[in-house]
C-alpha cells in the first residue's frame, strides 16, 4: 500500500515544456555544461558531464535526481519539480540520444 501511495505522489518529469526549459538551462546549466552541452568545466579536477552523451543514457528520473540532488561534483540545483521537468524537456529536445551510424565521422 505504501509503495502505491509513493508512486501516486512521485513527480512526472516527462511532461515539461522545452521552451521554458531553455531559460532554466541558460540560468543554471550553461556555466558548466556550455550552450552546446559539451563545455565540461572542471570542478575538483573532474569535468562536467557531456550532455550530448549523458542525456540519452539517462531516464527522466535519473536526470531529475542529478539536477535536484547533485551528482559527483555537480551541486544540487534549487529547482521546483515543474522547472526540472521543463529543463529535462529542453535537454531531450536539444541533446537527443546519440546513435551509432557505423560510419567514419572523421574529415
Amino acid at each position: 500500500m505504501a509503495l502505491l501511495l509513493f508512486l501516486a505522489c512521485a513527480p512526472d518529469y516527462s511532461n515539461g515544456d522545452a521552451t521554458a526549459g531553455a531559460a532554466i538551462y541558460e540560468q543554471w546549466c550553461t556555466s558548466c555544461h556550455g550552450a552546446d552541452g559539451t563545455l565540461g568545466v572542471e570542478m575538483n579536477g573532474k569535468p562536467a558531464a557531456d550532455l550530448t552523451v549523458v542525456t540519452g543514457q539517462r531516464t527522466d528520473d535519473e536526470l531529475a535526481d542529478a539536477i535536484l540532488n547533485g551528482k559527483r561534483e555537480m551541486p544540487a540545483q534549487p529547482l521546483k519539480n515543474s522547472e526540472t521537468a521543463d529543463c529535462i524537456a529542453y535537454l531531450r529536445a536539444t541533446f537527443p540520444a546519440q546513435t551509432d551510424s557505423g560510419g567514419d565521422s572523421g574529415p
